[in-house]
């Protein structure tokens, strides 16, 4: 079993610019949540993929989508406000932030995925009842 520590650092609004989290991504855990329509064995065969962010393309385990566009958002989060069910912290992930980062992928006009930036080395997004940590 590996254990993965992320710590959420500082960051100055410059850094959560999308253009600094392009390039390729490793996928080094997958957790299950309640819900999941993915069998577990399915998600640990993606463990160790890679994800690749570009300016308007995107290869998402091995699905590549290309025109896409980001927006980004910053949302407050406290004890009334927990966040809504395309954020990872709605099931209990990472619960301590006390804000949450999310770039969401659009594909003509409709979210393609949402990712939360954790810190310069790593990301997270939803997928099918996982939350998937991905790591420089």
């Amino acid at each position: 079993m590996t254990l993965i520590l992320l710590i959420s650092t500082q960051l100055h609004a410059n850094d959560y610019n999308m253009s600094n989290f392009y390039g390729n991504w490793k996928v080094v855990k997958i957790d299950r949540i309640a819900g999941s329509r993915l069998l577990p064995t399915n998600a640990v065969s993606q463990v160790t993929q890679t994800i690749r962010l570009e300016k308007d393309k995107i290869n998402l385990l091995g699905y590549v989508s290309k025109n896409v566009t980001y927006k980004e958002k910053t949302i407050q989060i406290n004890k009334e406000h927990r966040g809504d069910r395309t954020m990872t912290i709605y099931y209990g992930h990472l619960p301590e932030r006390k804000r949450l980062h999310q770039v969401s992928a659009y594909k003509d006009d409709f979210i393609f995925i949402n990712f939360e930036i954790i810190d310069s080395r790593h990301i997270v997004f939803l997928l099918l009842g996982h939350v998937y940590t991905l790591k420089r």
